[in-house]
């Protein structure tokens, strides 16, 4: 849903607000070369205390890639031995990645709901019209109206109201393409343990929608506001690093590469200041990007195509920050603060040292824009621990064991040689060894009886480095908790031969995935789609999508009761047909059971009127048997005899009747062609 009227809403504590020019210019820009200077630090911090986070995340992409580390590589090498690596953790990954959204984004359904409170609080305008139509009626039965009736009415109407909010929420997510954004989040919690969702930020947007006007549809821009959202790649992200929560951080940073052509732009934007912008621009010329960082220069070697490129030019670096600031400094910069005791959520944008831009928080309820979905979160950090790190000793072994493995049978497949040279002439060529080689030596008396070449054997040893890596391998399933059969491996075969072996499987391996689905919930959806509730009843201007409403996440419920529920369903519909047949409605039934899967009824059920039309046609077949028993027996003729003679016969008559209009066909085809006046008898 668009809302032209509102972009104002969302600028007016911007700089470019009229109390922002009672500002002393001179005071003003030494504010914010202050500011700008001390969120740089703040930046530096948080970007040193990182540093050793980032190469984990490193770690975990060379292990998802497939790649050995420089120094491991190195020794292979040196050492000419195998460099065969298996990519195991990114058979868990993506298999975690596809089961987790199609859990949470099911088809035709939702992961969260809107409703109504149990005793919801709305504006009395809202409902006036239902309670005086519920006292009028009242009125000419001669009643009085209750106080459970007025609740009744209150509660229907903020049930509407909610369902209205959830639709127009729904609607806002399906144009910013949620889905596909939430994949992303997913996958990057999976691999490196934190996946982060940005949003609803509202800001205003230019769209192109097409318009009747005068009798004509013509293409026109609009300014508009939307809540906008978005996915943050975890190495843009820049947390307090004192804190072990998102909650405790006093500031967060969204620093991103931008272009000189992306900053130029946002002088389009009435929330950012020009003159800052040209001060950006003048001070940088060829942007504020001279080195690439660490984590920036290390993804460059592990994307072999980027290796040799230059560092960039021109590029600039955008820090967002989210944060409290003193009233006071908020104050002297011109924004209004009501209480100079307190510390007010703001979002402070800037390149290098120069502020562009400098709000309070236009959120009501103070909330900043990040949310966190974790894989696996302790206490000791903000960010958590993924699928790569958690299994990368088992990865480690295994890849050890197959490479040994390897080793092994290629020393073993070719015979090693043990050659003395005294007992060689010196032009023989040891270095070559082919089938049916002739082989000279020299040597007599005591060296006669040596031989020049001996063959050394390797034991193969391939079995035993099978069975290690197959113990890794389950070790790897332990300690993730992803087991191989779930996405296609062999181990649990013989128990999943079985309808019910299977059930059992699925549902111990459901057990960490109800567990991710929550973390899901609590980190993205509950707050998330609260902030959305709270975007539409603070900035939407239609009035009755608003109320006292609540959000639910449903994600890791859905999953717990689609599992009890599928069982529950298929056991009561057994008994029913098998105990009271006559009281059953099948289709009913088995139309549940379908939704329940996540298959649609129409697709494997006939309607009733196809099962109706079905059923009569096999009962009048059914007596039509019926009436040619009955007669072949009063005939003393076998069934199969009457129904030849009737075919026969009416094969006779449908020829019969063939001719006789072939024979009409034809006389009216003579008469046509007969003059008027031989058609038509003159009149006496």
């Amino acid at each position: 849903m668009e809302n032209v009227e509102t972009v104002e809403q969302l600028s007016a504590d911007s700089p470019t607000d009229e109390s922002m020019k009672a500002v002393d210019p001179a005071a003003f820009a030494k504010l914010l070369e202050e500011l700008g200077n001390a969120h740089l630090k703040e930046f530096d911090e948080a970007r040193t205390f990182r540093l050793e986070t980032e190469q984990r995340w490193l770690d975990d992409l060379r292990q998802y890639k497939g790649i050995y580390d420089a120094a491991t590589l190195q020794r292979l090498k040196d050492k000419k031995r195998s460099m065969l690596y298996l990519r195991l953790s990114r058979a868990k990954v993506k298999s975690l990645n596809a089961r987790l959204s199609d859990m949470l984004f099911p088809a035709g359904d939702k992961n969260w709901t809107i409703t109504a409170t149990p005793m919801p609080t709305l504006d009395e305008e809202m409902y006036a019209d239902e309670i005086a139509q519920l006292r009028q009626r009242a009125q000419e039965a001669g009643q009085q109206l209750s106080p459970t009736a007025i609740e009744s009415a209150i509660r229907e109407v903020a049930r509407d109201c909610a369902a209205r909010m959830e639709k127009t929420v729904n609607d806002q997510l399906e144009e910013g393409g949620y889905e596909s954004v939430c994949r992303k989040v997913i996958a990057s919690g999976n691999m490196y343990g934190t996946g982060i969702l940005k949003g609803p930020l509202g800001s205003p947007q230019m769209t192109r929608r097409w318009r009747r006007m005068q009798g004509q549809w013509v293409l026109e821009d609009r300014k508009v506001v939307k809540p906008h959202f978005a996915f943050v790649p975890l190495w843009y992200y820049y947390p307090d690093p004192l804190a072990t929560e998102r909650e405790q951080c006093r500031y967060e940073f969204d620093a991103r590469p931008a272009t000189a052509s992306d900053i130029a732009k946002l002088r389009r934007d009435d929330a950012y200041m020009p003159e800052q912008i040209d001060k950006v621009l003048s001070a940088f010329p060829n942007g504020n990007v001279n080195q690439l960082e660490l984590w920036e220069q290390s993804l460059r070697e592990l994307s072999k195509d980027q290796v040799n490129k230059p560092n960039p030019t021109g590029r600039f670096r955008i820090m967002e920050r989210w944060g409290t600031i003193k009233a006071s400094t908020l104050k002297a910069a011109g924004l209004p603060v009501e209480d100079e005791s307190v510390d007010y959520e703001a979002q402070v944008w800037q390149v290098g040292h120069i502020v562009i831009r400098i709000d309070i928080n236009p959120f009501d309820s103070g909330s900043r824009p990040f949310k966190l979905f974790y894989f696996d979160k302790d206490e000791s950090s903000i960010w958590g621990e993924g699928m790569c790190s958690i299994m990368r000793d088992t990865e480690r072994g295994a890849n050890t064991s197959v490479r040994a493995m390897v080793d092994n049978a290629a020393m073993a497949a070719v015979p090693n040689l043990e050659v003395n040279t005294r007992l060689m002439p010196e032009e023989q060529d040891l270095d070559t060894f082919t089938s049916g080689r002739v082989w000279h030596r020299t040597g007599s008396a005591a060296d006669a009886q040596y031989p020049a070449v001996r063959v050394i054997d390797i034991p193969i040893r391939t079995a035993e480095f099978a069975q290690l890596l197959k113990l890794f391998m389950e070790l790897g399933d332990e300690v993730t908790t992803v087991p191989r059969f779930t996405y296609g491996g062999t181990d649990g075969a013989a128990v999943s031969k079985t309808v019910g072996g299977l059930s059992m499987l699925m549902g111990q391996a459901n057990i960490s995935l109800k567990d991710l689905a929550k973390n899901w919930d609590d980190g993205i959806t509950e707050p998330f789609i609260g902030d959305c509730y709270d975007w539409n009843m603070q900035f939407n201007d239609d009035p009755t999508i608003k109320g006292d409403h609540e959000v639910t996440a449903r994600g890791s419920s859905s999953l717990v009761a689609k599992e009890i529920r599928s069982n529950a369903l298929a056991g009561f519909t057994a008994d029913l047909i098998k105990m009271a047949p006559d009281l059953a409605k099948v289709r009913e039934l088995f139309e549940e059971r379908a939704r329940n899967l996540d298959l649609d009824p129409d697709m494997f059920l006939k309607t009733q009127g196809e099962a109706d039309q079905e059923n009569q046609e096999k009962q009048m077949g059914a007596a039509a048997m019926q009436t040619v028993a009955t007669i072949a027996k009063a005939m003393r003729i076998p069934p199969e005899t009457l129904v030849q003679n009737v075919d026969q016969i009416i094969l006779q008559l449908t020829e019969a009747a063939q001719r006789a209009g072939q024979i009409v066909n034809g006389a009216a085809a003579q008469i046509a062609q007969q003059p008027a006046a031989q058609q038509e008898p003159a009149l006496v």
